[in-house]
């Protein structure tokens, strides 16, 4: 009977995490996944544009983007629980989906740079709001280049 209420248990955790899952897949994600397969893809084409293509870097590329995913849910299961931890502990606290949507932002910020990089890469004109958008400026040359992050200085503490 143990076994058979153990077995119960597990399959209830892994539909009622699935239920959570399902409720934060939104336009965000979708983008997300767009993201991915543009900057797969842009990579790719720059590779073979330079002549620089390797089959085992192209395989680990892809295997990374898949592991994005995995991100993505570490976020949101993180989210999951502690709803979850704060609803047994009599609290109504809860995260509201904040950690998997930031991991999500934070890759696509990522996903849209590297993007970027691909299409300057390959010599293509870039729109000045994108360029400022993903940190990239002209230089006095007019080449495309990232622009410097500020140092924030301490001096007065």
């Amino acid at each position: 009977m143990t076994e058979n209420a153990t077995t119960k248990g597990f399959i209830g955790a892994i539909v009622g995490v699935g239920a959570y899952l399902a409720n934060r897949i939104d336009a965000v994600l979708v983008v997300l996944a767009i993201f991915l397969i543009l900057d797969y893809i842009a990579g790719v084409t720059l590779a073979l544009m330079q002549g620089e293509f390797d089959k085992k870097k192209g395989v680990q590329g892809a295997v990374k983007k898949l592991f994005y995913i995995v991100l993505v849910l570490l976020g949101f299961l993180l989210d999951f629980v502690i709803s979850t931890v704060s609803q047994d502990a009599g609290l109504a606290f809860s995260t509201g989906g904040f950690l998997g949507l930031a991991v999500t932002l934070y890759l696509i910020g990522n996903e849209g740079l590297s993007i970027l990089e691909s299409l300057v890469g390959m010599g293509l004109p870039v729109p000045p709001f994108l360029q400022k958008a993903f940190g990239y400026m002209k230089d006095s040359s007019g080449k495309m280049v990232k622009i410097p992050k500020e140092e924030s200085s301490d001096e007065g503490v």
